[in-house]
């Protein structure tokens, strides 16, 4: 494992872990009532860059309770999300000089103010509904926007 990869991952295993996350490989995953929340850690093929990914399993539509990010039923990278996108992005390359704690605090923050409160928001499928009039950019798997239309109508 790179050493950057472990540097990134010790940022994220407290935050993860205090709100109830379990890890497997580059993957955490949370069981909740409706759903299993999915935060994932790719690395870029070409590059020390590195990609934080959301999913949201829905347990209506299936029955996994560790499902890798990409079988998901809604996906998204944090970068889409967060604020201070540039920032965010300078913190998750590893070739880029930056202190260290100052990247543990941007990438902290993230996850904190942003990424975790989307998770659990995004849990609840009338929540993805409202969220998807805001035409963001995201996977949404077929079976949801069925369920979707039948829900929402």
């Amino acid at each position: 494992m790179k050493e950057s990869r472990r540097q990134l991952e010790a940022i994220f295993k407290p935050v993860l872990k205090q709100a109830g996350f379990l890890k497997h490989g580059a993957t955490w995953h949370k069981s909740i009532e409706e759903a299993v929340l999915v935060l994932n850690l790719q690395s870029s093929e070409w590059s020390d860059d590195y990609y934080v990914n959301l999913g949201i399993y829905y347990k209506r539509l299936g029955v996994n309770y560790r499902p890798p990010e990409s079988h998901c039923h809604v996906r998204i990278r944090l970068e889409r999300l967060v604020d201070n996108r540039e920032s965010f992005l300078l913190a998750l390359d590893f070739e880029e000089e930056m202190d260290a704690s100052a990247r543990t605090d941007i990438l902290t923050n993230a996850i904190i103010e942003t990424g975790l409160p989307w998770l659990t928001e995004m849990a609840r499928i009338e929540k993805l509904a409202e969220f998807l009039q805001q035409e963001r950019n995201l996977f949404v798997h077929k079976d949801v926007r069925n369920l979707l239309r039948k829900l929402v109508g």
